[in-house]
């Protein structure tokens, strides 16, 4: 098996993080796996990507950055420009700089590509990026030190006061135990396969309706792996109501308002509980869910 790996990188805070924390959290995930591996980075910086993906025994090759907004539109054209590179049986797993995967994950979606998945998805929790170091023995670990960092939006993504506008992911909490819904989670790795793989504008928002239901597999138990994705604490987002009001009166603003989700895909990811710490049940899960689902 031949993975293909996306990391595109450019900018002192994304050079930084993958040096630091993405990189050597990769060379250990990559080094529970048998088989060939290239890791891509699209960047502006390749002598120093180079140096960084030999430290942590990573083969990478550099490209250099795709388009001129060196935001949403050069990441997206990076990841479809790795697509575009992989042949029919490569496995290509899809991560931004700040992304850092448990060391047992890319393990865990070798064994389900071996059972016939095409499709591994993540929840990408955000976590606060004030760390030097980072090395967890496991998801849980991972997740357990992201749910004692996590970033402001995260906690307003939680159930019942949580204030993010938007709630296609949501938190839940009940002493220890803390577990997610969301609607777009990140699609990590996938068979490339001989069909056409597009999307539009990011990989998180519909790239997974190239794969069929059976074909996808969504990791929601810790003992599988986790990823979080590392952010500045003072990264904006939309505030409004607490979702208890919006859950109250569907009339008050957001994306989506508490009724039900109608995206069949969406539907298909947001009835899957993912644990986060403890055994996952949290309080206000089975009061949402319900309402989102429409009873099904």
């Amino acid at each position: 098996m031949t993975w293909v790996i996306s990391v595109p990188a450019w900018g002192e805070r994304y050079l930084s993080i993958l040096e630091r924390l993405t990189f050597p959290a990769l060379g250990r995930a990559m080094a529970e796996l048998t088989g060939s591996h290239r890791v891509l980075v699209h960047t502006d910086a390749g002598d120093r990507v180079q140096a960084a993906g030999r430290a942590c025994g990573l083969e990478v090759v550099t490209l250099p950055v795709l388009g001129d907004d060196r935001a949403f539109g050069s990441l997206s054209a990076a990841h479809a420009h790795a697509l575009s590179m992989a042949k029919a049986d490569d496995v290509v797993v899809l991560l931004t700089a700040d992304m850092i995967v448990s060391p047992e994950l890319l393990l865990t979606c070798e064994r389900h590509f071996a059972s016939g998945r095409q499709l591994v998805c993540t929840a990408g929790m955000r976590v606060n990026d004030t760390v030097t170091e980072l090395n967890m023995p496991s998801g849980q670990a991972l997740l357990e030190w992201g749910w004692e960092n996590r970033h402001a939006m995260t906690r307003e993504s939680t159930w019942p006061e949580g204030r993010s506008y938007d709630v296609w992911r949501m938190y839940f909490l009940e002493g220890e135990n803390a577990a997610c819904r969301l609607c777009l989670p990140h699609p990590l790795a996938l068979v490339r396969g001989h069909h056409p793989l597009s999307f539009s504008p990011t990989i998180d928002v519909n790239l997974c309706t190239n794969f069929g239901e059976r074909y996808i597999h969504l990791v929601t138990d810790p003992q599988e792996g986790a990823v979080i994705e590392l952010s500045p604490p003072d990264k904006e987002f939309l505030l409004t109501e607490p979702m208890r009001s919006r859950y109250e009166n569907p009339s008050v603003a957001g994306i989506p308002t508490f009724t039900r989700i109608t995206n069949p895909r969406h539907r298909f990811f947001f009835r899957q509980r993912i644990t986060i710490r403890g055994d996952g049940s949290a309080s206000g899960d089975g009061l949402v869910t319900p309402r989102f689902l429409g009873g099904s």
